[in-house]
């Protein structure tokens, strides 16, 4: 595959109906926990909020209606519904914080379950359901931590949702997480940065390197961190841990409010390709454009944050004419400078290997534009021990 760079007790949990726009703040009002009711209506209008989930972009919102539930302790998630009076979909999510904003526009608060109920069926969701979207971990709520979810329906329908939380001894989610605070306003507003696994949403140790935000800029190491809240337009967060790849993001910080940035990383998988993006070329040429050379940074990173594995370089050229003996020769070359480059910047030689495939795996067999064309001069690494 490529990847491109013991008992229930009622959870005393608050909840928050959110009756506009994901793009706009949501409702502060909190209630005490108890059933909820929820009742979907056109007057809620809520405007495409699952762009960043490919799986949901035929969710209908014609009718809609959301609720959101926090957790007061850890424990084991289940919800529970009165039988549906109508055909409705429900999503159900976690995440970080309640306000869910600007971890839904992102992609990054967790899809729990995406149930379609047919009138007269109920939902029953716990981490042993059948909900065939993710491990059973991402049920392991940690205190703080929040779930939203959504109901959408073709007509005006009513449902209501009882959580509950399985207190057990030891929570693995809660095991794995490695705090680190640094405030000097201990009453001013936070931002709070969580690494997780992206297939698991379990906590991730790494190393966090902080850029653009004046006070806070350097290094540091753990999976959940807090610190006081700075905004800056060009910050930029690059997360790092053994056993996975690397991840860059560019957050969006708001003043005056408490800000919570999840940051996903991907596990690979030995013998697994990753295609490096970035790195391309001039035609004809195995010489790297400007652009190539922060996607090669990362790769140096990436080969040191993880000693245990060697690569493969892979070089690829667009020869839709043929895979001639000059095109495999092109291939060769840029997968050559990449090994160079790596070797040149401290990675030991005898950890990569290199090898030039020609034409003879390009994306797009007859390419159309520029863009294709692009795509085909592309290097990737596979991965082996």
């Amino acid at each position: 595959m490529n990847k491109y760079i013991s008992f229930f007790v009622s959870l005393s949990l608050t909840f928050v109906c959110i009756d506009f726009a994901f793009s706009n703040s949501f409702p502060t009002e909190v209630s005490e926990w108890g059933t909820v009711s929820t009742k979907t209506s056109a007057e809620h209008q809520f405007k495409s909020p699952f762009s960043s989930y490919d799986r949901l972009g035929a969710v209908s919102l014609d009718y809609c209606a959301a609720v959101v539930y926090t957790a007061p302790h850890d424990g084991e998630l289940k919800i529970v519904s009165t039988p549906a009076k109508d055909d409705l979909e429900v999503l159900v999510f976690r995440a970080e914080s309640p306000t869910f904003s600007t971890e839904i526009n992102q992609g990054n608060a967790f899809l729990l379950a995406h149930a379609k109920l047919a009138k007269g069926e109920n939902l029953n969701l716990d981490m042993n359901g059948k909900n065939n979207l993710s491990e059973s971990t991402r049920f392991q709520i940690l205190k703080g931590q929040s779930v939203l979810v959504f109901v959408t329906s073709k007509s005006e329908t009513k449902i209501d949702f009882t959580p509950e939380l399985k207190k057990v001894k030891t929570l693995e989610a809660r095991t794995k997480v490695e705090p680190f605070e640094f405030r000097k306003n201990k009453a001013g507003k936070t931002l709070k940065i969580a690494v997780r696994d992206m297939k698991t949403g379990l906590p991730v140790k790494a190393r966090l390197n902080i850029e653009g935000l004046k006070g806070i800029e350097n290094v540091y190491t753990g999976s959940d961190f807090t610190f006081d809240l700075v905004t800056g337009k060009n910050a930029v967060l690059t997360c790092d841990a053994e056993g996975y790849f690397n991840n860059t993001v560019n957050p969006k910080l708001v003043s005056n409010v408490d800000n919570v940035v999840t940051i996903l990383l991907t596990s690979f998988d030995i013998n697994e390709n990753m295609r490096l993006d970035g790195v391309q070329f001039r035609e004809g040429t195995a010489e790297p454009l400007p652009s190539a050379f922060p996607d090669l940074d990362k790769l140096v990173d990436f080969m040191k944050t993880n000693p245990s594995i060697n690569i493969e370089v892979q070089g690829h050229v667009n020869a839709p004419d043929g895979n001639s003996r000059a095109a495999e020769k092109l291939s060769q070359m840029r997968a050559k400078y990449v090994r160079d480059y790596l070797v040149k910047n401290g990675v030991d030689k005898n950890r990569v290997e290199f090898e030039g495939y020609g034409a003879s795996m390009m994306i797009y067999e007859n390419p159309k534009t520029e863009e294709e064309e692009q795509a085909n001069r592309r290097v990737e690494i596979k991965i082996f021990q």
